[in-house]
């Protein structure tokens, strides 16, 4: 599968960098041989041993996997929402140039050398239009929902320009302020569309953190562990990322910090999720719910752009408790597993010890035969000895 998604890769216009992971899959065959070779001699409680590790490497490659699809995701997503303001910014400034042009030409001298200057700035936004229209293209192959809603309003802008231009040349004014009107209105229409676009894709990127923790739900016995794992994995990078910031090795502006308070936002509801899933472990929750509302805390501070020592001393703490929560789950894990070990053992007696006792009672019997008894005839004496040398006795 894992080849099979790297092959894909390969063939999209927009590549995904996929983790390297190499030294993982080496590892995991390793224990599945080992598995496999122990299965052979019967060991069987070394073979389940190794079945478990290749499983939990496995499920950490996923994760992952996961983690690094989501962040790129989160990139590719935050970059596009910043091209899209700017197509935003420039669709307005079209629309208020045009209205501009819309307004003069009709107060002029049709032979005055003004409106040869209004012609030259028509001309202009026929071609600032066309860089709009490109900038939208290139942008519609990395998000889609935007091709379907501006194709229309796009081509009407473009049309209109194209028509009020022809009008102008030919001096007929008052037909070319129709066409920059119909030109105008387009831009209009389409800076909403866009604009819903983008609050669209706002909303999209807020939720894009629900998507790894989807399968980390999914076996709360064994996964919970291991969403224990990532998310103190991703608490250390935003732990970094602060520490870079105080340091003034990376910038505070106003996307990192969004993406951060996500970030934080994510794991707090994630921790949440595993909280519910606990059952009876009231330390194990109080010490989650401790750690939830220094989270909470260290949302409000990156939101509005106060990250103190405070704020690292917090996150210092939400480090400890987790790695106490990851420990907690990994003894409940290793308890359960003890627990389904024992009842296959006893299982496993109990299917065996029967066929044991079939074979024991077979023993006697063949035991009996072979005295044969000084009552038997010679004709059933030997009778008894053909037996045993029919079936190799």
């Amino acid at each position: 599968d894992l080849e099979k998604a790297k092959e894909l890769n390969e063939q999209l216009e927009n590549k995904q960098d996929i983790p390297d992971t190499k030294s993982d899959e080496e590892k995991i065959k390793e224990d599945m041989q080992k598995s496999a070779e122990q299965l052979q001699k019967n060991i069987k409680k070394q073979a389940a041993k190794n079945q478990n590790k290749a499983a939990d490497k496995m499920e950490e490659m996923s994760q992952s996997l996961q983690s690094a699809l989501q962040q790129a995701q989160s990139d590719a997503t935050a970059e596009d929402m910043q091209t899209l303001r700017q197509i935003l910014e420039n669709l307005i400034r079209l629309s208020l140039d045009q209205e501009n042009i819309l307004k003069s030409i009709g107060t002029i001298n049709l032979n005055s050398p003004l409106y040869l200057n209004y012609l030259k700035l028509q001309n202009k936004l026929q071609a600032d239009a066309q860089i709009i229209e490109d900038s939208l293209f290139a942008l519609s192959k990395r998000q889609p929902q935007i091709e379907s809603v501006v194709n229309n309003e796009i081509n009407a802008i473009n049309n209109n320009m194209e028509k009020a231009l022809i009008e102008m040349a030919e001096r007929r004014s008052s037909k070319a302020s129709e066409r920059q009107q119909f030109a105008m209105t387009a831009a209009n229409n389409l800076a909403l569309i866009l604009s819903e676009v983008l609050e669209q894709m706002q909303k999209d990127l807020a939720n894009m953190d629900s998507k790894p923790g989807d399968k980390m739900c999914n076996k709360p016995n064994k996964s919970a562990g291991q969403g224990m794992k990532d998310m103190k994995k991703m608490q250390q990078q935003i732990q970094e990322q602060m520490k870079n910031m105080m340091k003034g090795k990376k910038g505070k502006s106003s996307k990192d910090l969004a993406q951060l308070a996500a970030q934080q936002e994510m794991i707090r509801k994630k921790m949440g999720e595993i909280r519910d899933d606990l059952s009876g472990d009231k330390n194990a929750k109080d010490n989650i719910d401790k750690m939830m509302k220094k989270m909470e805390k260290n949302e409000v501070d990156i939101i509005n752009n106060l990250i103190t020592r405070e704020t690292l001393l917090r996150q210092e703490s939400i480090m400890s408790r987790l790695l106490e929560a990851e420990k907690a789950q990994r003894e409940r894990n290793k308890d359960k597993q003890r627990q389904s070990t024992e009842w296959m053992d006893n299982l496993s007696k109990r299917l065996i010890n029967p066929f044991e006792d079939y074979l024991k009672e077979k023993e006697k019997q063949e035991e009996l035969l072979r005295t044969i008894p000084p009552s038997f005839t010679p004709f059933y004496k030997n009778k008894v000895k053909d037996y045993f040398k029919e079936n190799g006795g």
